[in-house]
Order: C-alpha cells, then sequence, then structure tokens
C-alpha cells in the first residue's frame, strides 16, 4: 500500500515523505494525512486532518480518487 499511496501523490504533483506504520504509531505521528483500511478509519479520525479509509488496499484506482476527493476538500490542490 505505501509503494500505491507513493504513486498516487507523485501523479498528483505532491511531495510527501510516506510511511508503513501501526495504528498507535500513526495516531501519535502528528501526520497530514493518514491512508489506512476503513476497518481503523474511525479509530484513527482526528490524529490527523485526513483520514482516508480504503476498503481495497491495493486498488489503485480507489487510492487516486479518495486522496484526490480529500486533498480538493482541505484546498491541498486545485481542480483540473
Amino acid at each position: 500500500m505505501k509503494m500505491f499511496v507513493e504513486d498516487v501523490l507523485k501523479e498528483l504533483g505532491i511531495p510527501a515523505r510516506v510511511e508503513a506504520t501501526e495504528i498507535l504509531t500513526a495516531k501519535a505521528a502528528g501526520a497530514d494525512m493518514i491512508v489506512a483500511s476503513v476497518i481503523h478509519e474511525s479509530e484513527l479520525r482526528g490524529a490527523a486532518k485526513i483520514v482516508i479509509g480504503l476498503n481495497n488496499l491495493v486498488d489503485k484506482k480507489e487510492m487516486r480518487e479518495k486522496i484526490t476527493k480529500a486533498l480538493l476538500e482541505q484546498g491541498w490542490i486545485e481542480p483540473v
């Protein structure tokens, strides 16, 4: 999943440091965005400005759509 997130952010032209971690570390990391399974989405709410829950951790299309939507909503990217 880490590589897919890196790929999507690169495609969007967003420089980022992507880390793979477990839940407790993710909650305390002070990240701008957390991408995780939908199973953990509610548990991670509030741990980052953007928390994205994925149904399929290797579905790059779902990942791209949800990351793009969240970044647009936060005003971090402009509509294309």
